[in-house]
């Protein structure tokens, strides 16, 4: 029944090792073990900075399917709250929720099975069924410092839409300083998103921040076309259509950011 192992663990030697503490009351045999590793978990960056992260820690029998071996969590344990289940067991008046710009929202205890549609040979598994092992999962919920991940990462961004609009209210006749702060924005942005995504492993989906900063260059290159549209339009002298065009692109611009920033908040946040 001891013969257990972790089969998320990185080592996979990793076993439970001499009890700490062991003992019967009445029926019941109490063994106490101390397991320390570390553990593989998949993680899913979709949402990033947003997303909330599952870390199991599995405990399976080596030799023993379910129909032997089934793991059932300790009422006492299910009673507990959340605040008490991520209590330190070396501190009651700690938490294990110490992991630097994250936090462990809950822990969850779940007994599951895993196995194969095939018997393996094994005289004991039911031959329709197949052969399956019983688990015992401890699931934590983690997730990102939101707050101040976004006060680091996307205040500069801020600052940049901010300077990129100041430039719809210089003249036509400074074009190539309207071009150049535009220019300047799409530059900067994508050297800003390379350094916020560089946390990330090697992915091949877009996260949620990227989206940002794409809005972010598309609006840029709006404003490239606005300046060279406004320009050709200033040296034929259609005065009227100019001025259509710059009250027209002043207003836009904080109506869309507005919109986008919205729009962002209530697809991720």
């Amino acid at each position: 029944v001891l013969n257990v192992w972790v089969p998320n663990a990185v080592d996979k030697s990793l076993a439970l090792g001499d009890p700490l503490e062991s003992k019967q009351v009445g029926d019941t045999k109490y063994r106490l073990f101390h397991v320390e590793g570390t553990f593989k978990a998949d993680l899913e960056f979709r949402r990033f900075p947003f997303d909330v992260q599952h870390l199991p820690i599995v405990l399976q029998n080596r030799t023993l399917p379910d129909s032997s071996v089934v793991y059932v969590l300790d009422a006492a344990v299910r009673a507990q709250t959340q605040a008490e289940r991520l209590e330190s067991a070396g501190d009651s008046t700690s938490t294990i929720d110490s992991i630097p710009n994250w936090r462990v929202d809950q822990a969850l205890f779940t007994a599951e099975t895993v196995g194969t549609t095939a018997n393996m040979g094994d005289p004991s598994a039911d031959a329709a069924g197949g052969l399956y092992y019983s688990q015992f999962v401890t699931d934590l919920q983690v997730r990102r410092d939101v707050g101040g991940f976004l006060v680091k990462n996307l205040l500069p961004l801020g600052l940049l839409v901010m300077a990129t609009y100041v430039s719809l209210f210089l003249g036509y006749d400074a074009v190539t300083s309207r071009v150049s702060m535009a220019i300047t924005g799409i530059l900067s942005s994508a050297v800003m998103l390379n350094s916020v995504t560089s946390v990330l492993p090697a992915i091949s989906y877009t996260v949620a921040i990227e989206w940002l900063y794409y809005l972010f260059i598309l609006i840029c290159v709006a404003l490239l076309v606005i300046d060279l549209v406004g320009s050709s339009w200033a040296a034929k002298g259609r005065k009227r259509r100019l001025r259509w065009l710059t009250i027209g692109s002043r207003i836009a611009y904080p109506v869309v950011v507005v919109a986008a920033a919205i729009t962002y908040w209530a697809v991720f946040g």
